[in-house]
C-alpha cells in the first residue's frame, strides 16, 4: 500500500490576489513522488492537461525540495511574490518577506568585465537585504543596469547569486551609505528560503 503525507505549504500573493501551493507526497516502491495542489483543489499539470506535474526522488524531503524549488521558479517567470505565515495572538496571518536591515560580507564582479578586471571580485558588504534584492554598501558603485556576479556570506554557508543593478547612491546624502541597490536574477530557492529564517536584526559577520 502507498504511504502519502502532506508536505509543507508556500504562501504567494498574486497580482490577483493570495495563493497557497501545498506540495503532496506518496511513496511507492523505492521512489517519492510529489505533486502540487494549489488550494483548495487545483492540481499542477503538464501542458495539454492530461498529466500532473511529477517530481521523483529516493527520499521524501529531495523530492519536496525538488517540487519547492519548480514553485520558486514559477513564482519569478509569473511575478508573484512568496510571502510568509506570520502567528499574531494564535491568528495566522500574512505579511510580505522581509527586508533584513543586515550586514554580510559579499564580494561581486561586473559581469562581461572578468577580462578587464582580471576576474577579481570586489569587497563590501549588504546594509539590508530581502528574497529578491539586497544593498551594497560601497564607495564605488555601478552604474543602473550593470550585471553582477555575487558570492555572498551568509552565517553558516555561501550563496552565490546574480543581479542587475537598480539604482546607484555615488557618494553619502544626507546620512544614507553611498552604494547601489540590486535586484537579484531568479535567486534561488535555497537562498529565499535562508532569508526566510533569518530574524535576527542585528548585523552578524562571518569569516570570509
Amino acid at each position: 500500500m502507498a504511504e502519502s503525507r502532506t508536505g509543507r505549504r508556500i504562501h504567494v500573493r498574486a497580482r490577483y490576489g493570495r495563493l497557497i501551493h501545498e506540495i503532496r507526497l506518496s511513496c511507492a516502491g523505492d521512489l517519492w513522488q510529489a505533486r502540487i495542489v494549489t488550494l483548495p483543489r487545483q492540481i499542477w499539470v503538464e501542458p495539454g492537461g492530461k498529466k500532473a506535474v511529477t517530481f521523483e526522488a529516493g527520499t521524501p524531503e529531495r523530492a519536496e525540495s525538488l517540487a519547492a524549488e519548480f514553485i520558486q521558479r514559477d513564482c519569478i517567470a509569473r511575478g508573484h511574490r512568496p510571502i510568509e505565515p506570520v502567528v499574531e495572538g494564535g491568528e495566522i496571518a500574512l505579511e510580505p518577506a522581509r527586508r533584513l536591515a543586515v550586514q554580510y560580507p559579499i564580494r561581486y564582479v561586473q559581469q562581461g568585465a572578468l577580462l578587464r578586471s582580471g576576474g577579481i571580485k570586489k569587497r563590501a558588504s549588504t546594509l539590508n537585504l530581502s528574497e529578491t534584492g539586497l544593498f551594497i554598501a560601497t564607495d564605488e558603485p555601478f552604474f543602473p543596469g550593470s550585471k553582477l556576479a555575487i558570492d555572498l556570506a551568509l552565517p553558516g554557508n555561501h550563496e552565490r547569486l546574480d543581479g542587475r543593478v537598480i539604482w546607484s547612491r555615488m557618494a553619502a546624502q544626507y546620512g544614507n551609505t553611498p552604494g547601489m541597490g540590486v535586484r537579484l536574477i531568479e535567486p534561488p530557492f535555497s537562498y529565499r528560503s535562508r532569508i526566510q529564517s533569518l530574524d535576527r536584526p542585528a548585523a552578524f559577520l562571518p569569516a570570509f
